[in-house]
């Protein structure tokens, strides 16, 4: 609720000062759950509507901004608040502004801020910006759904014949790995390359290992964690079909990822 003195409309032609009433029910989004940043600034989006009277403007009004808590400590902060008020069949369009303090009260977590609201406070929360399970710390657990799309994405990630370096339509493929990998960003991934049997067998594994090591260097320099990533080459020693036929050889280059943690 908001009630104020307006003593300046001049885009209506009014100067005196008038009562302003309005009543609201906002949501906000945290923005920090899309692209992180610190624990004191937490900024957020607005939406929602309410309604305001003044003179003979009675209408009704949806609701649009931004804002951001700026926290001094544990519980307690100041908030800033910009935001627009379209009115439906009114004609006092308008925006508002405002500042103010909070304070958090008491919880079962004596006061301890769990910023992303998974349950767990962010002194135990290894992913403070994204909701998980106890169980797994506090960050998110890969799906099985998530963990078929990367073994079909992997199996499609072609490479120029005898080199390292991918073919064109490949590196789309590597973006939803990466999407997903971000995502889950404490699981731990095992990256394995693999040849068929055609030429000189240590020819193969620095081959594979080649290839297995672009693709990690490619999700590398798309921001996954190196650390959750571990690239091998294995040549033509682990075929998953028969290297005597060309179907059969064609299915063993091929590249696979694990689930290692």
């Amino acid at each position: 609720m908001s009630i104020n003195k307006i003593t300046n409309m001049g885009n209506i032609g009014v100067s005196k000062s008038h009562s302003y009433l309005a009543v609201d029910i906002n949501f906000n989004y945290k923005i920090n759950n899309i692209i992180g940043g610190s624990t004191w600034f937490d900024p957020y989006a607005v939406v929602g509507g309410g309604a305001h009277i003044l003179l003979s403007d009675k209408a009704l009004t949806l609701n649009f901004g931004v804002g951001t808590k700026l926290w001094l400590g544990k519980k307690a902060g100041v908030r800033l608040q910009s935001e627009y008020k379209h009115t439906i069949k009114g004609s006092f369009n308008h925006f508002q502004h405002s500042i103010g303090v909070f304070y958090k009260f008491g919880s079962k977590d004596e006061g301890c801020p769990n910023f992303d609201g998974d349950g767990i406070v962010d002194i135990y929360d290894e992913c403070v910006y994204e909701t998980g399970p106890k169980t797994n710390k506090g960050c998110p657990v890969i799906t099985k759904v998530e963990l078929a799309k990367l073994d079909e994405l992997f199996r499609t990630v072609y490479f120029d014949s005898g080199w390292s370096s991918f073919t064109e339509d490949t590196f789309f493929r590597l973006d939803e790995i990466v999407q997903i990998m971000i995502k889950n960003s404490t699981a731990k991934f095992s990256i394995l390359g693999h040849a068929d049997n055609t030429g000189d067998s240590i020819i193969n594994r620095t081959l594979s290992n080649s290839r297995a090591n672009a693709v990690k260097e490619y999700l590398v320099s798309k921001c996954v964690d190196s650390s959750n990533l571990e690239a091998n080459g294995f040549g033509d020693d682990l075929p998953i079909a028969s290297n005597n036929t060309r179907v059969g050889r064609s299915k063993n280059r091929r590249v696979e990822v694990k689930l290692i943690n």
